[in-house]
């Protein structure tokens, strides 16, 4: 009888876990993400975690109990191994993070622009900076092991959505302001706070809140533009590009 109710239950639980797939995929491509769909990520992966457990235990019911008990040491000490990896708490190297958010910026050239959205599949102006930031910081925290990267504040910037409006009102901490211009495209109007330059990864808020730019050396800015519908890159120079022409606030990552 257990055995039965055991093959129905995982039978059961894969059901579900391939509808909460399905459900995440369309949520992600059509931009939905809010504090809803983050939870019903994250409850995603708890409830695959937990169903790959009892599929694992289906399957493995008949074997001897020593191969269950090797299972369970190879993984705790794959765990550790893991763990021991990310226990660093180096300070974030600022430099290597700024170089590797331009490069993670660049690969999203060309994703079509999505209110809401924060994948490849469909991103917007806010979604753009936080995601390639968070990114930068996975890739950072994980091939250097360092830990304060990855917790809590990528993990903390994936969770609290972030949008352009808070980030000119550095909302969490996790943006300053350096800086403001008239319109980039007269780079004559910008002026920066005293000591501070612009540097690669520095935003640009328009004031109201309402788009963000991210700044990529050169003159050059990358954002997610709802009027090309997509994520696009351009020399502000003389450009008569509407988000160009609009008063700005610049700001930088408290991390950068």
């Amino acid at each position: 009888m257990s055995l039965i109710f055991r093959r129905k239950l995982s039978d059961l639980c894969l059901s579900m876990l391939v509808f909460l797939v399905i459900t995440s995929v369309f949520a992600l491509y059509y931009g939905l993400i809010g504090s809803t769909v983050r939870m019903l990520l994250v409850g995603t992966i708890l409830f695959a975690v937990f169903t790959a457990a009892l599929l694992l235990h289906r399957f493995l019911r008949d074997k001897r109990r020593i191969r269950i008990i090797f299972l369970i040491l190879l993984l705790l000490s794959t765990v550790a191994l893991s763990v021991k990896q990310l226990a660093g708490g180096s300070e974030i190297d600022r430099l290597s993070l700024r170089s590797s958010y331009t490069q993670r910026l660049n690969s999203y050239l060309g994703v079509r622009y999505s209110w809401g959205g924060e994948t490849r599949l469909g991103i917007d102006c806010s979604g753009l900076a936080r995601t390639a930031l968070v990114d930068a910081m996975l890739a950072q925290g994980w091939y250097e092991g360092n830990a304060r990267t990855i917790w809590p504040v990528a993990w903390r910037l994936w969770w609290r959505d972030t949008s352009a409006s808070g980030m000119l009102n550095e909302s969490y901490g996790y943006t300053r302001r350096i800086g403001h211009a008239d319109e980039l495209s007269e780079p004559g109007s910008i002026r920066m706070d005293q000591g501070m330059s612009l540097q690669a990864g520095d935003l640009a808020v328009t004031d109201g809140g309402a788009h963000v730019m991210i700044y990529k050396g050169d003159g050059r800015w990358i954002e997610a533009n709802p009027d090309d519908g997509r994520v696009v890159e351009n020399s502000a120079a003389k450009s008569s590009r509407a988000y160009f022409s609009m008063p700005v606030t610049i700001l930088r990552w408290w991390m950068l």
